[in-house]
């Protein structure tokens, strides 16, 4: 997605991610599954701190969660 769409797109994974791991079983993990993936482009900044950053990364995988960002595009600095 791009940037409405590309934040749709992320909270939408982790979303996905809770529902696998009720069908799945807590041990579910999709950085090793590779199950849910994620292509953004231009995305604003969905994580409100570091914190929940790194906790949505952790349940899509650093690998599986690719966002691309347009050099002149102000959208992926927004909240700054």
């Amino acid at each position: 997605g791009h940037s409405q769409g590309a934040a749709l797109a992320e909270l939408s994974a982790v979303e996905m991610i809770a529902f696998l791991k009720t069908q799945y079983g807590p041990h579910f993990d999709n950085s090793v599954s590779n199950k849910v993936q994620v292509y953004r482009l231009s995305a604003p900044r969905v994580a409100g701190d570091h914190q929940a950053f790194t906790d949505i990364n952790s349940k899509i995988g650093v690998h599986n969660d690719i966002r691309q960002n347009v050099h002149w595009d102000p959208v992926p600095s927004v909240p700054s």
